[in-house]
């Protein structure tokens, strides 16, 4: 199962485990014509956690000066990602 949370975000998940993953540019495109990979980030048992690994990691990589615009993201991407984990749900 995938929950697709953006166009650079998702979490995969097999029988044991869910996987945080980014999309990142290849080093060598040219070996390929695909110009983007999926990277783990982190595994999880439960997702929950892997939901709250990515609210965590979106504060911490954050460039937004602004405590009140960051809370306002921070409000958009838990939409995002409730959204994404609620639709497969279904």
């Amino acid at each position: 199962m995938e929950y697709k949370i953006n166009s650079n975000t998702r979490i995969k998940a097999d029988s044991k485990q869910y996987i945080v993953q980014t999309r990142q540019c290849r080093e060598n495109p040219a070996e390929d014509e695909n110009t983007h990979v999926w990277r783990d980030r982190a595994y999880f048992t439960k997702l929950d956690a892997a939901a709250r690994y990515l609210l965590e990691q979106f504060v911490r990589e954050s460039d937004i000066p602004d405590l009140v615009k960051l809370g306002r993201d921070l409000e958009n991407f838990k939409t995002e990602i409730t959204e994404a984990i609620t639709k497969k749900d279904v």
